[in-house]
């Protein structure tokens, strides 16, 4: 832990860290939360996605297989 000087100036520049501290943390909390939220949501949309992708491939196997290619 830092060591903090028993001074009024060191007092009055933690006193204002403190204020300032206390004034920016809900909004950051908020921030951090709305941040997690777009997190969730784009990995929904990834995996939905990944999901009509693979149903996409699925559906064109029968039709590679008409026309003579390899399977994908």
């Amino acid at each position: 832990m830092a060591k903090v000087k028993l001074t009024k100036t060191a007092l009055k520049q933690e006193r204002d860290a403190l204020k300032q501290y206390q004034r920016f943390l809900p909004t950051l909390q908020l921030k951090k939360q709305q941040l997690q939220m777009e997190m969730r949501k784009c990995q929904a949309q990834i995996h939905e996605n990944e999901k009509r992708e693979q149903s996409v491939k699925d559906s064109l196997n029968s039709w590679i297989v008409l026309f003579g290619g390899q399977d994908a």
